[in-house]
């Protein structure tokens, strides 16, 4: 092949051994750089992210423990007994139980770490970045431009320390889908603008490669839908949601400006991808669009659909405009996209008035360069990442912008807080234009792009520089008068004139660069490497400190003696922590320990009921806390809760005490006697009725004729004699002997897909007492189970599995077909 072959070739190609050795070296590099950003938690043994624990060591660690420890027991973990009186887990929005990067760690590592957690949230850091390199290095627009890999590597650095990634590193969820973004985008504008075909070589056919002949429409959307399945596991549909708008505008987009083209007409032996292929014209983007939809849907549809059945319940079910709005970016904030550190980017310096949300902050050399990308290069793909920015902004103000307010009646968009995560779509955009904008300048520009750039430079360095010449004297003012004033007020005072000087700073050398840039003096590779670490510096300087702690956050879970007494007590019996120890003791250290805790860390996807039930059931004196078989609390050494008849029974702790409840009622309990209602409504009434005695009788609702017949009345208390013989993830498994018929009382959460059994027969499992459950039985010696077989997700599964073996089968057809046409290619060129 000549060399002029062999660039056709590369041209053509999206991926190919010619590629490989750049994307190696970028995927090197990119390691390097993530280290070099992390350096205090690889390298050292004295440096925490996020300090204090964040989302990180409270909530995800106890959870991921959770998963790991049952994955090695060799148990799916639909059900979580240990907190909030019995949750749904693996159908929980944030349990990230089926994301495969987490299934390989839980398989290692089943007793994983916090450290283990770091890691994995800087491996997916590494994986934005490594995504944005591919994205430019292959998508519609970095073909066209041939854009230059150091360009695609500052790009991919600028986004991968972008502010939704340094803000929210202890929320590994969001940053593991939002990672996927850059990879997602490229499959799906491929399957949109896909790849040429390879050229013909001296009468030959190159090589039948999958994703470029045949069906590689088909195979991208197909892919970009494989993709989008593995980042929803992840476990955040917020980001997964925005991943989806980012393409659905793209179709969109694509669909105005494009022309309507007449659909091509398949070869006879064309295979069944090259028929999908043929569907073109006008409208082709958006059954991209969908057919990358339902293999999301399918292959994500084990999590999916538990998860949506689990929405109905919880606190989320509804959710009002001004608390979707919540965390909303104040447009006087924006000043954090040139000064990140003005109003404490830290959580531990933060002092504006607002809520510490992201501002997009992705480095001053990278917004001039995304203004230069954006009027250098003047196409209808550049201008999609303008207009994905511009409303990407607009959504991300929240209920400062209208047009936010219009999404959110939208399916699924109204049912999340903080619009300000919509920064992560405007970073995204910026950095792609930022790599567009560098790679122009490292090539020659002529006399109209020349123009072009020298009025914006001039442009940009008048309007920034006048605003840092403005603001450093006023900065060092503020710090003049505020020394001698609160402490606080003059620590912002500091931060924001270390921030002022930062900006004037960084903003300095962008314009020497960028005036270098312009009078020829830098340019090809020597720009795009010093413009590399230009940003890399500024970058890692402003962000590389943020939210790092010097003291272990796990302190919180190691209390080995206390715990140690907790799992000595006989039963089922549950715990309390709820005592505003926080600082002493991780509200979900019971789910570390095996133990049961009726509540846990707060959490907005909790069950409705149990959470309306537990907010309600103070003080401890009342029937209703007894009722949830609290025995032990857990609190400070400065004395016992004074609102229950409570006693010290451990003091070994240098932190807590234990004491014993003595008012605590069994977790089982059987009565003879039942008020059945018609409502729930009706039974929160009841429930909170000033007599209710629980040891007395029980409250039913969806209750069947029959249960009518226990219904209150003048009765002895019954005599019956109860033992657990079984109590795990999704079994409960009791031996009751009675005298009287009467009901089985759980203070387990009600839930769709728990089943009652009673002597091996299936029984009614009536939801009781408001939010617990509750199973009628027959006078003598019976065995009941309670068993968790959730119908959504064997519907799920089902889904998940048949989309996954008819991507299986597809596959193995177009390899077939692929090796058929080798082969008669093979026969052509003999012949």
């Amino acid at each position: 092949m000549t060399g002029d072959k062999r660039q056709k070739a590369k041209d053509h190609l999206p991926f190919t051994i010619y590629h490989l050795p750049f994307t190696l070296a970028a995927g090197a590099i990119l390691s390097l750089v993530t280290m070099a950003f992390f350096w205090q938690i690889i390298f050292t043994e004295t440096a925490w992210m996020p300090a204090g624990g964040g989302d990180l060591l409270p909530f995800l660690y106890p959870n991921y423990h959770f998963a790991a420890q049952s994955l090695q027991n060799g148990v799916i973990p639909l059900w979580n007994p240990h907190l909030y009186s019995g949750i749904p887990f693996a159908a929980d929005a944030q349990s990230g139980l089926f994301y495969p990067p987490n299934l390989l760690v839980f398989l290692l590592s089943p007793n994983l770490s916090i450290e283990t957690l770091e890691y994995l949230a800087v491996f997916h850091f590494w994986l934005a970045g490594f995504g944005m390199f591919l994205f430019l290095q292959h998508s519609p627009l970095a073909r066209k431009l041939h854009l230059h890999p150091i360009a695609a590597i500052t790009g991919a650095i600028a986004f991968e320390f972008s502010d939704l990634f340094i803000v929210h590193f202890g929320n590994l969820n969001m940053i593991a889908v939002a990672a996927w973004l850059p990879l997602v985008m490229l499959a799906f504008q491929n399957a949109v603008h896909p790849p040429p075909t390879p050229p013909v070589n001296e009468g030959r056919a190159c090589p039948a490669l999958p994703g470029i002949e045949g069906g590689k429409r088909l195979r991208y959307a197909l892919t970009a839908g494989a993709l989008l399945a593995i980042a929803t596991l992840a476990s955040h549909i917020q980001i997964t949601l925005f991943i989806l708008l980012a393409m659905g505008l793209y179709a969109l987009w694509e669909v105005f400006w494009s022309a309507p083209q007449p659909a091509k007409t398949p070869t006879p032996d064309a295979s069944i991808g090259g028929q999908w292929s043929v569907v073109g014209g006008r409208f082709a983007p958006l059954g991209y669009l969908l057919i990358t939809l339902l293999i999301t849907v399918g292959l994500s549809a084990l999590w999916l659909i538990p998860t949506l059945e689990m929405s109905r319940h919880t606190l989320r079910a509804t959710l009002s405009y001004p608390e979707s709005a919540a965390y909303s970016l104040n447009p006087a904030q924006l000043i954090g996209l040139l000064i990140p550190n003005y109003f404490g980017r830290d959580p531990a310096l933060h002092w504006g008035p607002w809520d510490r949300v992201e501002t997009g902050y992705i480095g001053i050399l990278t917004l001039l360069l995304a203004l230069a990308g954006a009027f250098l290069q003047k196409d209808r793909q550049t201008r999609f990442f303008i207009a994905l920015a511009a409303v990407s902004f607009l959504l991300a103000l929240g209920d400062n912008s209208i047009l936010h307010g219009w999404l959110s009646l939208s399916p699924g968009f109204g049912q999340f807080r903080a619009p300000a995560r919509y920064i992560l779509l405007l970073d995204f955009s910026l950095a792609t234009l930022a790599a567009i904008g560098l790679h122009r300048l490292m090539g020659a520009l002529d006399e109209v792009a020349r123009k072009t750039f020298s009025d914006l430079l001039k442009t940009s360095a008048w309007i920034l520089g006048a605003l840092a010449v403005v603001s450093l004297p006023l900065a060092y003012y503020a710090l003049l008068v505020t020394q001698d004033r609160n402490p606080d007020i003059f620590r912002r005072a500091q931060a924001a004139t270390t921030g002022v000087v930062t900006f004037a700073v960084l903003l300095g050398l962008s314009l020497i660069l960028l005036h270098l840039a312009k009078n020829g003096r830098l340019r090809g590779a020597a720009l795009g490497i010093s413009a590399a670490i230009l940003i890399s510096l500024d970058l890692f300087s402003l962000g590389a400190n943020v939210d790092v702690g010097h003291s272990n956050p796990a302190r919180g879970f190691d209390h080995p003696e206390a715990i140690a007494f907790l799992q000595n007590d006989d039963g089922i019996n549950r715990i309390e922590v709820t005592t505003d120890i926080w600082h002493l003791w991780q509200p979900n250290t019971a789910l570390l320990n095996g133990l049961y805790d009726v509540w846990g860390l707060y959490n907005p996807l909790t069950l409705a009921d149990t959470t309306r039930y537990w907010n309600n059931a103070m003080p401890r004196s009342s029937a209703a806390y007894n009722l949830l078989g609290v025995k032990r609390i857990v609190a400070s050494k400065a004395g016992a809760p004074a609102d229950g008849d409570i006693v010290p029974v451990f003091n070994a702790d240098p932190d807590i005490n234990i004491y014993l409840n003595r008012s605590a009622l069994p977790r089982p309990i059987f009565v003879n006697q039942a008020i059945v209602v018609n409502s729930h409504q009706a039974a929160w009434e009841q429930l909170k009725s000033p007599g209710f005695d629980p040891m007395s009788y029980v409250i039913l609702e969806n209750a069947e004729d029959d249960a009518q017949s226990f219904s209150l009345r003048e009765a002895p208390p019954p005599d019956y004699d109860l033992a657990i013989l079984q109590y795990d993830l999704h079994t409960v498994e009791i031996d009751l002997q009675t005298n009287t018929p009467g009901y089985l009382f759980l203070s387990d959460a009600y839930y769709p897909g728990w089943q009652a059994f009673v002597d091996g027969q299936p029984a009614p499992l009536y939801r009781a007492n408001y939010a617990f459950r509750a199973v009628p039985v027959l006078a003598g010696e019976h065995t009941l189970r309670f068993e968790f077989k959730p119908l959504s997700w064997r519907i799920g599964l089902a889904i998940s599995g048949l989309t996954l073996l008819g991507l299986g089968i597809f596959g193995a057809i177009q390899l077939l077909n692929n090796k058929r046409r080798r082969t008669k290619d093979e026969g052509r060129n003999k012949a």
